[in-house]
């Protein structure tokens, strides 16, 4: 198990109020959608350098930054759509 320090949480995991300081517990060779994922920004964008926090507020995404997040599908009228 590893503790690991968050910079910034995303909206889409607020239903599970995670606070920044997590414990990954294994690795999932299989993701499937739900899933928490810890990431590390490896650079950072113009277009598309922000997160939306749990509070609704949009973030700036750094390099480096540690981020939890979710798997899912998102659409959006523009930009970057995920299955």
């Amino acid at each position: 198990m590893q503790v690991l320090e968050a910079d910034k949480i995303g909206s889409a995991t607020s239903p599970l109020q995670l606070t920044k300081t997590v414990a990954v517990i294994n690795k999932n060779d299989q993701p499937k959608v739900g899933d928490v994922v810890v990431i590390c920004a490896l650079s950072e964008s113009v277009t598309y350098g922000n997160l939306e926090l749990p509070s609704g507020r949009l973030a700036k995404i750094n390099k480096g930054d540690v981020l939890l997040g979710v798997l899912g599908k998102r659409r959006a009228l523009k930009g970057f759509v995920g299955d």
